[in-house]
């Protein structure tokens, strides 16, 4: 390999590890319209915190859950972890609806 190759992908190398250890893209969510989602949908149990579930609104609750990452924690919504069932139970939300919905409790969590 050439030295003037071997510069090029050293050079890439910063770059790279930028992109692999970046944090995950923010949920795209609307937290306004999520608003109406968590109170049709969410709030029984985290206003609550029936099950296990954290609390809207407490910061120190949703300081794990953050850490994992926001598309994570989608993932988490849509298909289910731990007492929480997929999509939170809501069989008619759209995908949409649902990111709203997180994008609104997480909105109240930090």
């Amino acid at each position: 390999m050439s030295a003037s190759i071997r510069r090029s992908m050293l050079a890439g190398l910063p770059l790279l590890a930028a992109l692999i250890w970046a944090p995950a893209a923010p949920a795209g969510g609307d937290p306004e319209a999520g608003k109406t989602v968590y109170q049709q949908h969410c709030r029984l149990c985290h206003d609550r915190g029936m099950m296990g579930a954290p609390k809207l609104g407490d910061a120190e609750a949703w300081k794990p859950r953050l850490a994992r990452g926001e598309q994570a924690l989608l993932q988490s919504v849509l298909h289910g972890r731990r007492a929480m069932p997929p999509r939170g139970g809501c069989r008619s939300c759209s995908d949409q609806d649902l990111e709203n919905a997180l994008a609104y409790i997480l909105s109240r969590a930090r």
